[in-house]
């Protein structure tokens, strides 16, 4: 029985195109970004940079490599990733999300009266 292209996998050929496709999008927005630093430019070069990432894992992924290959790559895309966490956080306004909840158990202080009995 022979597996078809859906059942083995993308090719590492057309991964290799899918990372080049994904770093040359993350390029452009990171000379954008230099240029005129805006919210929405941030939040697309972290998506940008997620996805360099997530190309970068299924391309060392689909192929049997040393073991130092693999490890800078997985490097790289956690770099990647970091990246895309810091400016996404940049973006994101601070919110409180501490809520007071009462407590269900009505509890008192014992008095300075019962303390003397």
């Amino acid at each position: 029985m022979t597996m078809t292209h859906a059942q083995q996998g993308p090719s590492a050929a057309w991964l290799a195109d899918a990372w080049t496709a994904a770093y040359q999008d993350y390029s452009k927005l990171y000379a954008l970004e230099h240029r005129a630093s805006t919210p929405d430019v941030r939040v697309q070069l972290g998506y940008a940079a997620e996805r360099v990432s997530q190309a970068w894992r299924a391309l060392v992924g689909a192929q049997v490599l040393p073991w130092w290959i693999t490890a800078a790559v997985e490097l790289a895309a956690l770099e990647f990733e970091d990246q895309a966490r810091e400016l996404f956080d940049d973006v994101r306004p601070v919110t409180a999300t501490a809520v007071r909840v009462p407590s269900p158990v009505r509890r008192s202080l014992p008095s300075s009266a019962s303390e003397g009995a």
